[in-house]
């Protein structure tokens, strides 16, 4: 026979795997034209990639993901990357700003 906290265990874990999962909604940019970021890293046109943040410095515009690399908004004055179902939120510090996905009715 066993344990009863074994049975107690597998209750709560088969519990717990059958609710449905929930997909969490994330800030993430389109890439308009081939842009390196601020680690070196080159990315296409057409990559999305997620960012959780909004960089204003210098008179400059830059996207970063969270502990990650930021990717310029703009190369010569031309859009580099657009913001996906998201926009800017509170100030976390100067110059920064969180992004938060804009929420769509579901029909």
């Amino acid at each position: 026979m066993p344990p009863r906290w074994s049975i107690a265990l597998a209750a709560i874990l088969l519990t717990g795997l059958s609710g449905t999962a929930q997909a969490t909604p994330e800030c993430r940019v389109r890439i308009l034209r081939p842009v390196t970021d601020d680690l070196g890293n080159r990315w296409r046109t057409g990559k999305i990639l997620p960012t959780t943040l909004e960089r204003e410095t210098r008179g400059r515009t830059y996207f970063c993901a969270e502990h990650g690399s930021c990717i310029p908004a703009t190369i010569n004055r031309k859009p580099a990357a657009r913001l996906l179902d998201c926009t800017r939120g509170r100030a976390v510090s100067p110059g920064d700003y969180l992004l938060v996905p804009v929420r769509h009715r579901q029909r």
